[in-house]
Parts: C-alpha cells; sequence; structure tokens
C-alpha cells in the first residue's frame, strides 16, 4: 500500500500541474456577435505561478475569480462587468417522517421521455418591394444656390428633408423652396426631376432649434398641388410605408437620392435619381453640437452633432449610422429604407470616410426618434 501511494502522488501532481498549465497559456478566442463590422475579441487568462506546492496548486484551480474577461471593439465601448453566480449552500437537510399506512403515495411519476418544444409561428411574408413607389416619392429640393433630396411622406405633399438643406433660406427668411418631382424614363427606367412645385418651409422657428442647438439634421415642407393638378390629380406620389422600429443592426438598406455628381449635363448637376446600397452598422446618441465654418455655404456655419455610438437595440436613438456603397452631395435629404423590416430607416444627412477605411459612412436621422416623432405628428393628417 505504501509502495501505491509512493506512486500515486506523483502522478497526480505531475496531471494536476499539467492542467495548471494548460489554463495559463489558452489561447485567445473570438466571437462573432452577428453585426455588421462588429467583433468581439475575449481572451481568457489563468495566472499560476511558477512554482508551487502541491496543496497550493489545488488552491490555485479552485480560485475562479482569477480569471477576468476583456471586450475590444473597433470603437471603444463601455466595458461589461463580469457578473459571478453568488455561492450556493447546501438545502438543510430536514428530517421526513415515514406516512402512515393508511396513505398511499405512489412509487414513481410517469414522466414522458420526451418533451416537445412548442412550434413556432411561421414568420410573416414581406410583401414584394415596390422601388417604383418609392423613386417616384423622392424629390430634389432647390432652395436659392443649395440643391438636396426629401421624400413625400403623404399623398398631400408633406416632405422630410436635412434641415441644412432649408438653413440658408430660414436665416435669410425665405418661406418658400421649389420640390421637384421626378419622371420616369419610358426607355431607360431612371428617375429625373421633371415637375416643379413650391414648397413651404414648415416650423421655421423648430427647425432652427433642432438644427443648431440639439443637433436634429430633419425639416419639413409642405408642396401644394397646382389648380385642376394635371399630373397628380389624385394627389402627390409618397411613401406608404411605417418608420422602423430601434431593432435593425445589420439590416440592408437603401438609399434614394439625387446626388451631385450624377445628371444630365454640366448645367444640371444631379438631376438623376441615384439609388445605393447599404447597412445599418450602429446607432449614435447626440451629445452637443459642434459650430465649424461650413464647407458649403459661402458664408456661415454648419453644425454638426457631437456623438457616441451605441449599439443597444431596447430603444431608438437620434442617428442611424450606416455603411454603403457609395454617397454624394446632394443626397442630403434622401430616403434611407429598410428592405428587411420594409421600413423608413430616416433622411440621409452626411458622409463621411475613416482613416485606412476604403468603406463609405452615412448618418441617418432616425424620423422614429421620441422627439422628432412627436414633431412630426403634428403636421400629420
Amino acid at each position: 500500500m505504501v509502495f501505491i501511494k509512493s506512486i500515486l502522488v506523483p502522478v497526480i501532481a505531475v496531471f494536476i500541474f499539467g492542467a495548471a498549465f494548460f489554463f495559463r497559456f489558452a489561447p485567445s478566442f473570438q466571437r462573432d456577435e452577428g453585426k455588421v463590422d462588429s467583433s468581439v475579441e475575449n481572451t481568457i487568462t489563468a495566472s499560476v505561478p511558477p512554482a508551487l506546492e502541491q496543496s497550493e496548486i489545488l488552491d490555485e484551480l479552485q480560485q475562479t475569480t482569477s480569471s477576468r474577461v476583456a471586450l475590444n471593439r473597433e470603437r471603444t465601448r463601455p466595458s461589461v462587468p463580469l457578473t459571478l453566480a453568488p455561492e450556493r449552500s447546501l438545502p438543510e437537510i430536514v428530517e421526513m417522517k415515514a406516512p402512515d399506512p393508511e396513505v398511499i403515495i405512489p412509487s414513481s411519476v410517469q414522466v414522458p421521455e420526451t418533451i416537445s418544444p412548442p412550434v413556432p409561428l411561421p414568420a410573416l411574408p414581406l410583401s414584394p418591394l415596390d422601388e417604383d413607389m418609392l423613386k417616384a416619392a423622392v424629390v430634389r429640393i432647390r432652395c436659392g444656390n443649395v440643391y438636396g433630396s426629401g421624400f413625400a411622406i403623404t399623398s398631400g405633399g408633406l416632405v422630410l428633408t436635412a434641415a441644412h438643406v432649408l438653413i440658408e433660406a430660414i436665416d435669410a427668411g425665405v418661406s418658400e423652396c421649389d420640390v421637384i418631382f421626378p419622371r420616369k424614363h419610358p426607355d431607360f427606367g431612371f428617375y429625373s426631376e421633371t415637375y416643379y412645385r413650391k414648397g413651404a418651409i414648415l416650423s421655421a422657428s423648430t427647425t432652427t432649434i433642432f438644427y443648431k442647438e440639439k443637433g436634429l439634421d430633419v425639416a419639413l415642407l409642405k408642396t401644394e398641388s397646382l389648380a385642376d393638378e394635371p399630373i397628380f390629380p389624385g394627389g402627390f406620389p409618397f411613401v406608404d410605408y411605417l418608420f422602423c422600429g430601434p431593432e435593425t443592426l445589420g439590416n440592408e438598406v437603401l438609399l434614394f437620392g439625387y446626388a451631385a455628381n450624377v445628371g444630365t449635363g454640366v448645367s444640371s448637376p444631379g438631376s438623376v435619381l441615384s439609388r445605393f446600397d447599404g447597412a445599418v452598422l450602429e446607432y449614435e446618441d447626440v451629445n452637443g453640437v459642434k459650430k465649424v465654418p461650413s464647407k458649403i455655404f459661402d458664408a456661415g456655419f454648419d453644425y454638426l452633432p457631437d456623438f457616441t455610438f451605441s449599439v443597444d437595440e431596447s430603444r431608438h436613438h437620434p442617428i442611424v449610422l450606416i455603411v454603403s456603397n457609395n454617397n454624394f452631395s446632394g443626397a442630403s435629404g434622401g430616403l434611407v429604407f429598410n428592405t428587411a423590416k420594409r421600413c423608413i430607416v430616416g433622411v440621409n444627412s452626411a458622409v463621411g470616410t475613416a482613416s485606412g477605411d476604403p468603406r463609405i459612412f452615412g448618418l441617418i436621422y432616425n424620423i422614429a426618434f421620441p422627439e422628432v416623432n412627436d414633431w412630426l405628428k403634428g403636421f400629420l393628417p
């Protein structure tokens, strides 16, 4: 017996030391969270001193709190606290008395061998996407020398656009801008500006506050029909879809607008409607507004949102960040449409790039954001 113990003790020690060595040098791994261009690198390490007595090794292996998890993203994120489950104590042993002879207790309970999970209801199929309906509702907006885009959301001519497309006119005291509806080319199928109408700027004071003080780049125009309207007798074309809910990460989108690089000639750049593909990347919360010299207007300033990134899908955020295959000046105010859920994401506002990253990023203002949505409801029929 002494001989067996003398053999087993070193073997057990070697086995325990090997296990400790494995946990000390376990490799790092990456986990895909299933969101567009978002990765999480988890590194788990367990430290073991180079020389330990056998009892110390056993104690070390039992200390699970020495492990730590580090989360890294492409952009800075709040660290996720590691929550340890509370220690569980064994239930108190309660002495049981045998039942009276008159009471009959079954010796076993019949349990089915397998329990089938409930069958989930099939998802409702999406209706076919009518892109022609979307394109016919995307308008070009001209305010003096400033061109942009917008889209009608009612047959009565209520048009959403970006505030920075109208702000120079608002500051100058102008109350109207041109709203130009497109026509589909009968042979080639593209849409280009054709039908000019006047659009009244709605709630100019609120638009100014939104843009300059709250970092919300959204605005409204109201288009009036002509007398005996010859082109739109039944009302203006409009985007007949709802605004999206908060859960859109990774969803594919389409961006429509009159990009300045596409047109019929030098005299009319941006007269042809453009269509870009993209996907929702992240959300942004606005912390404030930065006033910078304008790169668009001859004089004046741009008011840019100071924001932090988020992937929280439990609520609406004012800005949705997308990545797209292209985006140009002139498409500001254009429609961004979620093809995965058949809903309106919001208003195209700005385009940007990151150093060393070939992708094109776009800031989209979420019309379902509570403060914006409450304001919009005051103008809906």
